[in-house]
C-alpha cells in the first residue's frame, strides 16, 4: 500500500501544478469561472498530498526528501503547451480523468490489502474528483457547440 499511496503522492503534485498552470492560463469567454475551478482543484490536490504523506508516514513509509525522487514515481506527465481556452478545458478535463483512475485504482488496492482507512480517503477524493468531472464537461458543452455527426 506504501508504494501505491507515494505514486499517488507524485501523481497529485504533477496534477496539482498542471491544474494550477491551467488557473493561471484562463482566459476567454468562462475566464471567471474556470479560474476559480481550477484554483479549486489545487488547493484540494494540495490537501491530497498532505493527507497522502501522513498515511504514508502513519503504514510506517518514508517521504522522499528530493522532489526528482518524488516525481519519479508519477503516473501523470506535466501539460506541454495551452494555446487556447478550449485546450485548457480539455486538458483540465483529461488531467481529472487520469486522478479518477488513480483514486479507483487506489480503492482497488486498499480493498486487496484491507487497509480500511486507506480506502475511505480513496473514495472520499474518487467522488469529489468525479462531480468535478461532471461540472467541468457541462461547462465544457456549453462553450464549445457539439460536433455534429453528418
Amino acid at each position: 500500500m506504501i508504494d501505491y499511496l507515494l505514486k499517488t503522492l507524485a501523481t497529485y503534485k504533477v496534477f496539482e501544478r498542471n491544474v494550477h498552470v491551467l488557473h493561471w492560463m484562463a482566459r476567454g469567454p468562462i475566464n471567471g469561472d474556470f479560474h476559480i475551478r481550477m484554483k479549486d482543484a489545487y488547493e484540494y490536490a494540495q490537501t491530497v498530498e498532505d493527507d497522502t504523506a501522513e498515511r504514508i508516514m502513519q503504514l510506517g513509509g518514508e517521504i522522499p526528501l528530493k522532489m526528482c525522487d518524488i516525481m519519479a514515481q508519477s503516473s501523470m506527465e506535466f501539460l506541454g503547451s495551452i494555446s487556447d481556452m478550449e485546450s485548457s478545458i480539455k486538458s483540465a478535463l483529461d488531467v481529472t480523468q487520469k486522478i479518477i483512475e488513480l483514486d479507483r485504482a487506489g480503492v482497488e488496492k486498499a480493498i486487496e490489502c484491507k487497509d480500511f482507512h486507506t480506502e475511505d480517503l480513496f473514495r472520499e477524493r474518487l467522488a469529489r474528483h468525479e462531480i468535478f468531472y461532471r461540472k467541468l464537461s457541462a461547462v465544457f458543452h456549453k462553450v464549445l457547440p457539439p460536433i455534429s455527426t453528418t
